[in-house]
């Protein structure tokens, strides 16, 4: 567990990424690349990898539309207006210590892929699985972060962990909390609240412009 040491950019001076404020395998890579996803389905060849430049920490998924969200739960603040995406371990500190930071957030709507680390959190797959299958899913993640408690089930509703799993290690996330914004760009780390909302601010502008070129 620690933080992933910032590579040497091509120009300008890179971001740091935040210090130990990430959970990934000892024998996970830290350094972090621009990446293209073709989000045609979870068996499709999906990564594609080339040097990023000034900020090494991040990544841009192509096609972010068409991340499979069934496999998310998804929270609405305010009115849902922006997007958030993240992929997140029960067990993991780090992701405790964003969801303190998200509670802050309004306007956005936050998709959240369970994505147990079974390496550092054995036991993160099975509270994973029964969280999805509460009633309230969104009811249980808040509760389980605030008081550790899990609900009551055996877990065994046909949860989508494996699949969850599947797709991050597609993506080649290997550390969590990982946040996806709107225009694609990927970031490990439990991010501080104002920069979240500099990252979710930037990422809409750049999500607009492409969809606008598209048209």
């Amino acid at each position: 567990m620690g933080g992933a040491g910032a590579m040497g950019g091509m120009g300008g001076a890179a971001i740091p990424p935040p210090t130990n404020a990430l959970c990934n395998p000892p024998s996970g890579s830290t350094g972090k690349l621009k990446t293209t996803v073709a989000m045609s389905g979870l068996d499709a060849p999906l990564y594609l990898a080339a040097p990023w430049g000034d900020d090494d920490r991040m990544f841009v998924i192509d096609a972010i539309d068409k991340l499979p969200y069934d496999l998310a739960f998804k929270r609405v603040k305010g009115d849902g207006s922006r997007k958030l995406v993240l992929f997140s371990d029960a067990d993991c500190p780090f992701c405790h210590r964003l969801e303190n930071e998200i509670k802050g957030l309004d306007n956005v709507t936050i998709y959240t892929f369970l994505f147990p680390i079974d390496q550092l959190h054995p036991d993160a797959a099975r509270k994973s699985k029964q969280i999805w299958c509460a009633p309230d899913k969104v009811k249980a993640w808040d509760e389980f972060f605030a008081s550790g408690k899990v609900p009551d089930n055996k877990g065994d509703c046909g949860d989508p962990v494996a699949k969850t799993q599947a797709l991050g290690n597609s993506l080649k996330i290997n550390a969590t909390p990982t946040l996806v914004f709107a225009d694609g760009t990927m970031i490990p780390g439990a991010l501080p609240l104002p920069q979240i909302e500099k990252e979710i601010a930037a990422a809409e502008v750049e999500a607009k412009k492409v969809a606008a070129a598209a048209k």
